[in-house]
């Protein structure tokens, strides 16, 4: 049998260890519902793009389109697109003022404020990372005998799964 472990992303070979403070260096969280609910297939790639940069700024953000070009290397149209995107699924919420402005044309300018809404808001993955993680058995794979097309042992014991645990379900 094979057993696979979370490893340190800095190539340590360190055990993995969930981020909680900010002494652990900059990090956001990204709810389990991303890779469970299937969203990294759903999003288009300005949707994931900008969902990156939301999940990383505080509720009711404000970042004019021609900003993201200097401030995260991402286009005017793709900003547009992606939070168009995240908006109308749910994932945001766009709050639309008029503001006064002597230097438009116009003399107002619209200014748009987001909020990230549901599990991926600010608050909920806040309340998340306050949980203690469950302590989880590895991954174990076992090899199938190509010849015989079966187990190398009928009696293997399958791994132990938490009922409760949405990572451990079985799909």
């Amino acid at each position: 049998m094979q057993e696979y472990h979370l490893l340190d992303e800095a190539g340590n070979g360190e055990p993995y260890k969930r981020p909680t403070k900010l002494a652990d260096g900059r990090w956001f969280s990204l709810p389990y519902e991303y890779w469970l609910d299937g969203w990294d297939a759903k999003l288009s790639t300005a949707e994931k793009v900008m969902l990156l940069i939301a999940l990383d700024q505080p509720d009711g953000f404000q970042i004019p389109y021609d900003r993201f070009s200097k401030w995260y290397g991402v286009s005017e149209s793709t900003a547009k697109r992606g939070l168009t995107g995240l908006a109308r699924r749910g994932i945001i919420d766009v709050n639309t003022d008029w503001h006064i402005n002597g230097r438009s044309e116009f003399g107002w300018v619209e200014v748009r404020s987001y909020t990230t809404v549901g599990i991926w808001s600010k608050s909920e993955r806040d309340a998340l990372m306050k949980t203690k993680p469950k302590r989880h058995t590895p991954i174990v794979f076992v090899p199938v005998n190509a010849e015989e097309g079966v187990s190398p042992s009928d009696d293997t014991p399958a791994p132990a799964r938490d009922p409760q645990c949405r990572r451990c379900q079985v799909k």
